[in-house]
């Protein structure tokens, strides 16, 4: 009864901002408004640095760059407000890999109905962070899937070629597909961009959360804000720290069969 996701004006809205920011990205450094991508990018004199970035280029350097401290510090207070709003609504990958798995998941996936603890995102992010420092190895756009697809974008519009970045997508798409089942694999347990972004959403000032006088949960065991999660969190029992790493795709608010989720502020 409860198995199918709805199809609305947020899903729509969701793809519609994320191919605003794919069009902006393209036609941005042709009138010389903005220049770079996710990983650094400019308007004029002022510039934001992605976190990770920022680590990977200290730990590839082995030098603190204070040049660039500030321009970090601005990205950090926008996550530690936003927390993954980048995930749910900007981040193109992310869209595509939901839509990818809505064709092939099938079952109700495992962890469904138990605090789940998914450590295997700060394995692969402490693995980025060791490597860059033993290496010298600095290429953030390995890491930053929305960056690929940006800077492909903007490649094509100012030189008419695409990069390799397409390789470094095929292999996103890979690593994600083998492990379908789980549903949106890469973002919520290999993404080392978004697990940087969740362990900063410290305010997360918008958040989900359940009603527990109109949840149905514990006589139907419904569970459906659950189920169709795409970073599944047990939204009925989750804490602060959990819900840290909600993307705001409102999935969970608008497929409520009882209108149980809320939208809180600093809730």
């Amino acid at each position: 009864m409860y198995g199918k996701m709805k199809i609305d004006r947020i899903e729509v809205l969701r793809i519609l901002a994320a191919l605003t920011v794919i069009f902006i990205f393209a036609i941005a450094p042709l009138f010389g408004i903005m220049y770079g991508s996710t990983p650094a990018l400019s308007f004029g004199s002022l510039t934001i640095v992605s976190p990770l970035e920022f680590a990977l280029a200290c730990l590839g350097t082995k030098s603190l760059l204070t040049n660039l401290m500030v321009p970090t510090l601005i990205a950090i207070l926008i996550i530690v407000i936003l927390g993954r709003f980048f995930c749910g609504w900007i981040c193109p990958v992310g869209l595509m890999l939901e839509y990818t798995h809505a064709l092939t998941v099938r079952k109700r996936r495992r962890g469904i109905g138990t605090l789940w603890k998914n450590r295997e995102k700060y394995v692969a992010l402490l693995a980025v962070l060791v490597a860059s420092f033993l290496f010298n190895f600095i290429l953030p756009y390995l890491y930053s899937p929305p960056g690929t697809v940006y800077r492909s974008v903007i490649y094509f519009v100012l030189y008419g070629v695409i990069g390799p970045d397409l390789i470094v997508m095929a292999m996103i798409f890979a690593m994600d597909m083998l492990a379908v089942r789980f549903d949106r694999t890469w973002c919520n347990s290999l993404c080392p961009l978004g697990t940087a972004i969740g362990s900063l959403s410290i305010l997360n000032l918008l958040k989900p959360k359940v009603d527990q006088l109109k949840c149905v949960n514990f006589d139907l065991n419904c569970l459906h804000c659950e189920s169709i999660c795409p970073m599944r969190i047990p939204l009925t029992r989750a804490d602060h720290w959990t819900m840290m790493y909600c993307n705001k795709c409102l999935k969970c608010w608008i497929n409520c069969p009882v209108k149980a989720v809320k939208i809180k502020i600093l809730g």
